[in-house]
């Protein structure tokens, strides 16, 4: 886990008896980011990590044996076209977010350029989607000081004024806009568009050692998933309690969504992207074997 609203779909899984219904006992704990998440899956410190497809394929890109065991959040087919029907207003269904501070001049995206950005982790999905963002409003990303801070400490210092935008996510994003700060963007819509985004992901070495547990893991959560997207109130409730946030900051942040599955083509047109924007040199390849019982 990685403390963010979205793993409330896990806490049902614990609650609801789903893992126990497996024969699973699930002990979870918070990691820094999802690369040190990933160096920890892959060392056999975490049986499963949650990273979303873009540390994903860095790791692949650089031969790390990894598979993908199920969906963690992702966004709905209908995603796209409930933001276009709200005024192209992708916060409604995005749980990232780029805020600058209140007092800030900033406008668009394109005009981060020379200023200091904060992501959770480089080379990242924040850095990527932002970049995206500031390459379709007609900037130059290269030319953005990239900073790494945890989200609590990246919205202390956008308040404080020590940096000038802050990538992040759900709630944080929420809680700054409470603030008064502003969303200049919703960068991660535009550019996964739908499906799984974010994974549970194990190394190879569990996955061939654990294979009924892991199968377990997946049945498990994709029924929590499924709980989730039916249970909207209840999932906000979750959310609330475990990222130590008001309820109301919850409401009034995006819909979050849970897919009960992945599918190869959604992490696919995220390698496509990943070379357009020079964050690989080249595609990953990829084959249905990469997750967990599809051949």
């Amino acid at each position: 886990m990685v403390g963010i609203g979205s793993d409330a779909a896990i806490s049902f899984a614990q609650d609801k008896g789903y893992f126990e219904a497996e024969g699973l006992k699930v002990e979870t704990s918070v990691v820094a980011n999802p690369p040190a998440g990933i160096a920890a899956a892959q060392s056999g410190q975490l049986d499963l990590t949650y990273t979303p497809s873009i540390p994903l394929l860095n790791a692949l890109s650089q031969n790390v044996k990894l598979k993908i065991v199920a969906a963690a959040d992702g966004y709905a087919p209908d995603a796209m076209a409930k933001a276009k029907a709200n005024g192209n207003n992708g916060s409604i269904v995005d749980d990232t977010g780029l805020l600058v501070g209140k007092d800030s001049g900033v406008a668009s995206a394109k005009e981060l350029e020379g200023k200091n950005v904060s992501v959770p982790a480089r080379k990242a999905q924040l850095e990527v989607t932002i970049s995206n963002t500031i390459k379709e409003a007609g900037g130059d990303p290269s030319k953005v000081n990239w900073m790494v801070l945890d989200p609590a400490s990246a919205l202390q210092s956008l308040q404080q004024g020590r940096i000038d935008a802050a990538g992040l996510v759900a709630p944080f994003i929420a809680k700054g806009v409470a603030a008064g700060d502003k969303l200049v963007a919703s960068p991660g819509l535009e550019f996964f568009e739908t499906g799984a985004v974010g994974l549970w992901v194990a190394g190879d070495s569990a996955v061939n050692s654990k294979t009924e547990a892991m199968a377990g893991f997946e049945r498990a959560i994709n029924k929590a998933n499924a709980y989730a997207n039916e249970h909207h109130p209840e999932a906000q409730e979750a959310a609330a309690k475990l990222t130590d946030t008001p309820l109301d900051v919850i409401k009034s942040g995006a819909v979050a969504y849970w897919p009960t599955s992945v599918e190869i083509a959604d992490i696919d047109r995220v390698n496509d992207r990943l070379v357009n924007l020079g964050f690989l040199p080249k595609k990953v390849e990829l084959n249905d074997g990469l997750i967990l019982n599809q051949k």
